[in-house]
């Protein structure tokens, strides 16, 4: 049985559980805010690795398409790298 002080019959006994309560409380709230940041979160990175996932296949099927091209055909790169002839005035006009 616990004998009760001059501080307790003041009311700070009652003032500590209330505020042990709105540390508990606190705590809770945090612990939910917590959570869900942590799914929502983790929903943008699978969203962000999904979307490099897909660019990153467009771009190897296009590179394996150009090699195809290019091993079959041979002109792909051709047109890509020749220089084009520019015609060259002899003369000024005046």
């Amino acid at each position: 049985m616990l004998i009760p002080t001059q501080c307790e019959r003041e009311g700070s006994f009652a003032r500590s559980v209330v505020a042990s309560k709105n540390f508990v409380f606190i705590a809770l709230v945090i612990g939910v805010v917590t959570a869900s940041l942590r799914v929502v979160l983790g929903g943008i990175m699978q969203m962000a690795i999904t979307f490099m996932a897909v660019v990153a296949g467009l771009i190897f099927s296009i590179a394996v398409a150009l090699l195809a091209e290019e091993l079959i055909f041979g002109q792909v790169f051709r047109l890509f790298f020749v220089r084009q002839p520019v015609a060259v005035k002899t003369g000024q006009k005046r």
